[in-house]
C-alpha cells in the first residue's frame, strides 16, 4: 500500500506551463524594477506593470491564433513539430509585445540604452525556454503548482537570477554613462574657467 501510494504521488501532474511562466516573470520583473527605480526614477515604477500588461496582450494574441488552429486539428500541441512551431510563434509574439512596452519606458531617458528592452526580452525568453527544456518531463499542460513546488522553486530562482543579472547590467551601464557625463561636464567647466582667466589676463596686459 505505501509503495502504491508513493507511485501515485509521483504521477501527480507537476507545475504547468502557465504557472511556470508566472513564477518566472513574477520574480524577474520586480527585481529589475527595484534596480531600475534608482536610475529611472518614477519611470521604473511602471516597469512591472507595463510588462504584465504586455504579457496579457501576448497571451490574448496567442489564444486568438492557436485556439482556432487546435480546434480545426491543424496543430497538435502535444506532437512534434507542431508544439515547437507553436512555441516559436508564441516567443515571437511575446517578444515583440514585451519589447515594445519596455522600449516605450526606456525611450523616455537618454541615459538608458533603448536596445536593453530587446536584450532583456530575448534573455528572459531564452532562460525561460532553457528552464522549460530541463523540466519538461515534470511540466504538463494542466497541473497544480502546489504539487510541483520543486519545479516552481527552480523557476522562482531562475527569474530572480535573470532579473538581477539584466537589471544590474543596466545599472552598471548607467553608472558608466553618469561617470562619463560628469567627466565631460568637469572638463567643460575647466575649459570655460581657463578661457575666462585667459581673457582676463589679456585685458590686464592691455591695460
Amino acid at each position: 500500500m505505501p509503495n502504491t501510494l508513493k507511485i501515485k504521488v509521483k504521477q501527480l501532474p507537476m507545475l504547468d506551463y502557465v504557472s511556470a511562466g508566472i513564477a518566472f516573470y513574477i520574480t524577474m520583473l520586480p527585481v529589475q524594477e527595484w534596480i531600475l527605480e534608482f536610475r529611472l526614477g518614477y519611470l521604473g515604477r511602471y516597469w512591472s506593470l507595463i510588462s504584465v500588461v504586455g504579457s496579457l496582450i501576448g497571451s490574448l494574441l496567442c489564444a486568438l491564433i492557436f485556439v482556432p488552429l487546435i480546434i480545426n486539428m491543424i496543430l497538435n500541441p502535444f506532437k512534434y513539430p507542431d508544439n515547437a512551431l507553436m512555441n516559436a510563434i508564441a516567443a515571437v509574439i511575446f517578444g515583440a509585445v514585451l519589447w515594445l512596452g519596455q522600449w516605450l519606458i526606456l525611450r523616455q531617458t537618454e541615459m538608458t540604452p533603448r536596445i536593453f528592452a530587446l536584450i532583456n526580452t530575448v534573455v528572459g525568453i531564452f532562460v525561460f525556454s532553457v528552464l522549460v527544456w530541463f523540466n519538461q518531463k515534470s511540466l504538463q499542460w494542466s497541473g497544480g503548482p502546489i504539487q510541483g513546488w520543486k519545479t516552481g522553486l527552480i523557476f522562482l530562482v531562475g527569474g530572480t537570477v535573470t532579473g538581477a543579472a539584466t537589471g544590474k547590467a543596466l545599472d552598471f551601464y548607467c553608472g558608466r554613462v553618469e561617470q562619463r557625463l560628469i567627466r565631460l561636464e568637469r572638463e567643460r567647466v575647466e575649459e570655460e574657467t581657463q578661457e575666462r582667466e585667459r581673457l582676463l589676463k589679456e585685458k590686464i596686459e592691455k591695460e
